[in-house]
C-alpha cells in the first residue's frame, strides 16, 4: 500500500511530445467521489493555458512556456483486507457461558466490544445488536479510525468498547435474546465499483440476559 505518482503524456507517431494546450486536449477530472457506477459522470477541467487562478496546478505539468505538456495522477493503492471481531459480552468481568447466558441485576451494564479493523484505517463498519423479533435497539456505524462511534470507544488496536445499560437492552422485557452483528467496509475501489473482495463480516453472536434468581 502506498502512493504512486503517474506521469501522462501523449507522443506522436514520429515519437515527439504532443503540447497538449497547442492541441487543444482538455484534461478532466470527476467532480463526485468513486465508485461512479453507471451513467455519465460529471467533470471539470483541470487547467488551462492561459493559466486559470481555479486551476489544479497540482494536476499538471507545464512547460517554459506555461502550456500543459503531461498530466500528473497521484493514485494511493491500498488492497488490505479488512478484519471484524465480535467478542463474547459481559457483565462486571463475567462473561457469557458457552450457551450465551448472562445473569444480570437491577442497574447493571453489558460490557459489548468488537473489532473493526483496516491497516490503514481506509474502511468503515456497521454494528448492530438486534433483539428477539424487535429489530435492531443498539447500533453504531462509522469510520474505523474514528471515536467514539454512538459511545463506543475504541483503543489503539481498533477494537470498540462500550457499556450498555442491561435496561437498554431489554426494554420492556425481562428477559431476552439477541445477536450482534459487524460489517467492515473497505474505501478501496477500481474507480467504477468498490473491491467487495476486502470487506469482511464477523461471525455473529448470540447472548442471552435473565435476571439473576433471587436468593
Amino acid at each position: 500500500a502506498g502512493k504512486y505518482e503517474l506521469k501522462l503524456e501523449l507522443f506522436k507517431s514520429d515519437g515527439s511530445l504532443v503540447n497538449l494546450s497547442d492541441a487543444g486536449v482538455l484534461l478532466k477530472v470527476p467532480t463526485i467521489a468513486a465508485p461512479f457506477g453507471v451513467g455519465t459522470v460529471p467533470t471539470q477541467v483541470v487547467a488551462h493555458y492561459p493559466a486559470q487562478i481555479t486551476d489544479m496546478e497540482d494536476r499538471v505539468i507545464r512547460d517554459v512556456a506555461g502550456k500543459i505538456v503531461a498530466f500528473r495522477l497521484v493514485l494511493h493503492v491500498d488492497n488490505n483486507n479488512c478484519q471484524a471481531v465480535i467478542y463474547p459480552v459481559s457483565i462486571n468481568g463475567t462473561a457469557a457461558d458457552s450457551c450465551g447466558f448472562l445473569q444480570y441485576s437491577v442497574g447493571d451494564n453489558v460490557h459489548v466490544s468488537y473489532w473493526a479493523y483496516h491497516p490503514n484505517n481506509f474502511a468503515s463498519f456497521n454494528f448492530t445488536i438486534a433483539r428477539g423479533s424487535a429489530g435492531v435497539i443498539e447500533s453504531a456505524s462509522g469510520a474505523v479510525g474514528a471515536s467514539p462511534v454512538n459511545g463506543y470507544v475504541r483503543d489503539a488496536s481498533s477494537v470498540f468498547s462500550k457499556d450498555v445499560p442491561v435496561a437498554t437492552l431489554l426494554g420492556a422485557c425481562k428477559k431476552a435474546a439477541f445477536a450482534e452483528n459487524l460489517h467492515v467496509n473497505a474505501w478501496a475501489t477500481d474507480g467504477w465499483n468498490t473491491l467487495s473482495y476486502l470487506n469482511k463480516d464477523a461471525i455473529p453472536v448470540a447472548f442471552a440476559l435473565e435476571p439473576k434468581p433471587v436468593a
